[in-house]
């Protein structure tokens, strides 16, 4: 028989690195208010994955439910309580050889197709890149293809999961983390 988790249960998350911190975060904006996280590290775990410099953020629409969930995830990382650790600058995905530029030509007519056509521009030549990146120089981009996407960037993990958050019943405060 499955027990009922009530809004006055007393919740251990083992593990405090981005999931763990994350479904703390998840679970107190749901009215959870007596959540723990423990780990054998003071937060962020130095175990966990997204303890280092930066992760792409970016969105995917292979199938309806990644695109859901991509657009979910990427509207809460412009939240302000991620302000300081998300950098929208876009996300480009391209491909060198036939098969890896047919995917990224079928993803961009993908993104087109669920009314992303504002957000997405095709990169065909060496100069579109250049364009939009001009960083790259005068680096070889022959043969490069693919697409810019607006809607993406990176963030700061480490960072991301310092961000100390108090809870309150259901309302979540932040404030930046000492450094």
């Amino acid at each position: 028989m499955a027990s009922s988790l009530h809004k006055s249960s007393h919740i251990l998350i083992v593990g405090t690195g981005t999931f763990g911190l994350s479904t703390a975060v998840h679970l107190a904006r749901r009215g959870f208010p007596n959540i723990q996280c423990l780990d054998r590290w003071p937060y962020p775990s130095p175990d966990s994955a997204g303890f280092d410099i930066n992760k792409i953020i970016g969105m995917r629409n292979d199938t309806p439910l990644t695109a859901r969930a991509s657009r979910e995830a990427f509207a809460a990382w412009q939240e302000p309580l991620f302000k300081d650790v998300f950098h929208e600058v876009g996300l480009i995905t391209s491909a060198t050889t036939d098969t890896p530029t047919a995917y990224c030509l079928g993803a961009y007519q993908s993104w087109i197709d669920c009314g992303e056509a504002a957000n997405v521009s095709w990169l065909e030549t060496k100069d579109d890149f250049h364009d939009l990146v001009p960083q790259l120089g005068e680096g070889s981009m022959d043969g490069w293809r693919g697409f810019f996407h607006k809607r993406g960037g990176w963030a700061h993990a480490r960072d991301a999961m310092k961000i100390k958050v108090r809870f309150r019943s259901s309302s979540y405060y932040a404030f930046s983390p000492a450094r």
